[in-house]
């Protein structure tokens, strides 16, 4: 577990890897490093999470009629709250570790 946290960073991680090489390179590593950043997080959106747009996709699909439960408004709202909520405490938890190895 020490070894995943240690590999895994979030914006703040980032931009603390980043920063120092900025200085030194030019503007053709920044618009590289703009447009990883970019990918990754469009790759991250479409993945199937209640929340994401991926999710939503997911929950208007057919899936939910395989469960044999009519998907009304009040449980899709419930689906992507709970969702919303797990990523929320996921960047609290990821910026809290951040922080915690900058110091």
């Amino acid at each position: 577990m020490a070894s995943v946290s240690g590999s895994v960073a979030g914006p703040i991680g980032i931009l603390g890897v980043l920063f120092p090489s900025v200085v030194s390179s030019g503007i053709e590593y920044i618009i590289f490093v703009a447009a990883l950043i970019s990918l990754t997080l469009a790759v991250m959106n479409i993945l199937p999470i209640p929340a994401l747009d991926g999710g939503r996709w997911f929950t208007m699909t057919d899936f939910p009629s395989n469960l044999r439960k009519d998907l009304t408004k009040e449980r899709e709202e419930n689906i992507q709250a709970t969702g919303m909520l797990i990523l929320l405490i996921l960047t609290i938890l990821v910026t809290i570790s951040d922080v915690g190895k900058l110091f």
